[in-house]
């Protein structure tokens, strides 16, 4: 319920908790969006300062130099290929707006096209195969579920991300898929439309551990199961990035900018429409 305030906040809907009792009584309900300003001078300081890779070879000898100066080569042409800055930008807004912003990565066999050699090419056995590339994807916390008491991402064994998908895509690759409609928000005034056409699907990690030796990833919408196998990543990591803004202590949820200043916004918004009120009506008395 706060991650869709803030977000309706930072659109301009600041008149989202003006219910019952609590309603403004005005006529007059003027909006000056201070929050959105706040939002996007922060995200423009923290992105100021970008990440610079750099990579030094491990000797002074010939073939560790060569290596080096590739590798440093590779992750400049990936920073600009997966439009790393964007990314980071992206993230980091999620996180000033509801406090937490997560980095997804995995490996997409179906991107960059296919490859397509024939027998004259490499012989006997002929080549169709997609060229498969990493993903780079920004989640907000709506799509992530974490294990209860515990704080740090770098502790949890196993994650829950939901991700909405195509119903007819998925149909089309694993058959009939009872699932319910996928529910999404209305980023200004907060309410939620349902769409018949997407569902949800989830996707558990669980890195190797005592329950599981070889780790194990899991997919399924609604009551089926799409895929389970062992835990596809060899670093043994959970594959997302957590980027809190505030984190109070023994918590995993962080509180966010917007959190701060909802309150100092309501106050603007209503001082600015008094006046604007007493105007009013001072001159429809005169």
């Amino acid at each position: 319920m706060q991650w869709r305030q803030n977000i309706s906040f930072y659109s301009g809907n600041h008149y989202i908790r003006d219910t019952g009792r609590n309603a403004n009584q005005y006529r007059v309900k003027l909006r000056e969006n201070h929050t959105n300003n706040i939002i996007n001078r922060m995200v423009s300081v923290f992105v100021q300062n970008m990440p610079v890779t750099r990579v030094f070879p491990a000797s002074t000898d010939y073939e560790d130099t060569q290596k080096s100066e590739t590798t440093e080569l590779y992750a400049k042409y990936f920073w600009r290929t997966k439009k790393m800055e964007s990314v980071f930008t992206k993230a980091l807004k999620y996180s000033a707006i509801t406090g937490n912003g997560f980095i997804f990565r995995q490996y997409d066999p179906y991107a960059g096209g296919k490859i397509q050699l024939d027998e004259s090419e490499v012989g006997e056995n002929k080549i169709d195969a997609w060229h498969g590339d990493v993903k780079i994807e920004v989640d907000d916390p709506f799509r992530i579920a974490v294990r209860p008491g515990i704080d740090e991402l770098d502790d949890m064994h196993d994650i829950i991300r939901s991700v909405p998908a195509n119903k007819q895509e998925m149909q089309a690759i694993y058959g009939e898929i009872d699932s319910e409609p996928a529910t999404s928000l209305n980023a200004y005034n907060g309410t939620l439309r349902t769409d018949d056409d997407i569902i949800m699907v989830h996707h558990y990690y669980h890195k190797p551990t005592h329950w599981f030796d070889e780790g194990m990833y899991c997919c399924w919408a609604g009551k089926k199961i799409l895929k389970a196998v062992k835990y596809p990543y060899r670093d043994g990591l959970l594959p997302i990035v957590h980027l809190p803004f505030d984190k109070p202590p023994m918590r995993f949820w962080a509180l966010s900018e917007v959190d701060q200043v909802i309150d100092l916004q309501e106050q603007v918004n209503r001082a600015a429409s008094m006046i604007v009120e007493a105007r009013n009506l001072y001159r429809d008395w005169e």
